[in-house]
């Protein structure tokens, strides 16, 4: 598979009902089609569907066990996984999932986790030696 067109994007995967982790995985996310875009109201175009090549695997929700779908953080929305096929038959070999865009209420219960930030130092950028000890 080429993957000139992969970037990386953050996935939540769910690994039982209630435990997740969240994974960077490089693929080439796309819109579906063109008829799969919504306006919102202050007009800005928000696409509902997406489609994505990678050679990660990517899962859909499973009705057995319980265990949700993996999600996609793109264009700082939530999109959950539809489908996802895995391609054996080529020698490209690679998955093809679909998304759709999850709605305003689920989009809250996902926000994306902090990136690590350095804690304030209140010393103003100075290491303090550590204290003796008498």
């Amino acid at each position: 598979m080429l993957t000139l067109w992969h970037r990386p994007y953050t996935i939540r995967r769910f690994i039982t009902e209630n435990t997740s982790e969240t994974l960077t995985v490089k693929m080439n996310v796309q819109p579906a089609k063109t008829d799969t875009h919504l306006t919102e109201e202050a007009g800005d175009m928000v696409v509902k569907k997406l489609i994505s090549f990678g050679r990660s695997a990517i899962y859909a929700a499973d009705k057995n066990t319980g265990i949700m779908a993996d999600r996609l953080l793109y264009n700082e929305l939530w999109y959950e996984c539809l489908s996802s096929l895995d391609w054996t038959h080529t020698p490209l070999r690679h998955f093809e999932a679909t998304w759709v865009l999850m709605d305003t209420k689920e989009q809250e219960e996902y926000e994306p986790e902090p990136e690590f930030e350095e804690p304030e130092n209140e010393s103003n950028g100075t290491i303090k030696p550590p204290e003796s000890i008498d």
